[in-house]
């Protein structure tokens, strides 16, 4: 990232309104990324690698639509479904990306996959 870009830890529940939130949350996760690799936790830090690949990408190409966007990321999530099992790393570095691209465009809050992916509770 560049200097003079300010680390935030973002509001989980907020999309973000301008590129400099998308570079300031990109550059706290760098930090923590640091820790991933020291504990050897692999698949976080590839898709937190490919996550903030995603949000560049999204920064530096966002002159096309929201569509089009879209559009890219269903070629990428066609090429995640046909990677092979042992690419594990590659399979863990294109969701990063995926859902980078949804969050800097404002399609989700980084909460919300969070929550679809929990599993539901049930009450006796």
């Amino acid at each position: 990232m560049a200097e003079g870009i300010s680390m935030a830890n973002f509001s989980q529940d907020k999309i973000p309104r301008t590129k400099e939130e998308i570079f300031s949350h990109c550059k706290g996760m760098l930090e923590k990324m640091e820790g991933f690799i020291k504990r050897k936790r692999w698949g976080e830090y590839l898709r937190w690698q490919g996550f903030i690949i995603g949000c560049l990408w999204v920064v530096e190409e966002y002159n096309c639509s929201k569509e089009a966007v879209l559009l890219s990321i269903f070629s990428v999530i066609e090429i995640l479904v046909s990677l092979d099992k042992k690419d594990e790393s590659q399979a863990f570095i294109f969701l990063g990306f995926i859902q980078g691209c949804l969050w800097s465009i404002g399609e989700y809050t980084l909460e919300e996959p969070k929550e679809r992916n929990r599993p539901k509770r049930r009450y006796k």
